[in-house]
């Protein structure tokens, strides 16, 4: 099976939330799984790249509603996203789309996977909230959480919120597992020098 992760942004460095999660959740997949992550494309980003092992796909993006009102580069909705999510060959090799997001892009993945019979999995990794006027922000909010096969969210409080929102009952709360063994073995005097705070006075 293929697992391709559908995120706004996803940087080199590994140190946002999704990103952690996505890259653990590939490198704990079971075998026959693979995992690969399909993004939006800034100025001066590479179209393919690995980050940690995994495969990065990044498509230039448009974005309507910003200053200019169109334009190539920030997160926003990738029409070449789209168009890849529509050409996958489903039967050739199952595919499940798993989205990180709740906005244009959910969308557009979300309406590939109704399209193309795939399943997809959004999973909430932040608040919904209610985004005025409505018409406008359906699709950039609440059209991916309605219509998803499956919604998570990381947290009680989000999925409460989500629901309030968007009405939606059967969502899953699945939290972030964090790694403690970093913390092993150190101190508050050496956690307030590798932060560069100053050492207070005992």
């Amino acid at each position: 099976m293929r697992v391709i992760h559908i995120i706004a942004k996803f940087t080199r460095n590994i140190w946002g939330g999704a990103e952690s999660l996505i890259v653990d959740l590939v490198r704990n997949y079971p075998p026959g799984i693979e995992g690969e992550v399909w993004t939006c494309r800034t100025p001066g980003d590479q179209r393919y790249e690995i980050i940690e092992g995994l495969k990065i796909k990044r498509f230039a993006t448009l974005y309507p509603f910003d200053k200019g009102m169109i334009g190539v580069g920030k997160p926003g909705f990738p029409p070449g996203l789209l168009l890849g999510l529509l050409n996958l060959r489903k039967f050739k090799e199952p595919v499940l789309f798993h989205i990180h997001c709740h906005n244009s892009l959910a969308t557009a993945a979300v309406m590939a996977g109704k399209i193309k019979g795939i399943k997809s999995i959004l999973t909430l990794h932040s608040q919904v909230a209610h985004l005025r006027p409505y018409l406008r922000y359906y699709l950039t909010n609440e059209f991916s959480i309605r219509y998803a096969s499956h919604v998570v969210a990381v947290s009680e409080v989000i999925a409460y919120q989500t629901t309030a929102v968007t009405g939606r009952q059967d969502i899953d709360v699945i939290p972030n597992g964090i790694d403690f063994t970093w913390l092993q073995g150190g101190s508050w005097d050496s956690g307030r020098r590798l932060l560069g705070f100053s050492v207070r006075d005992k």
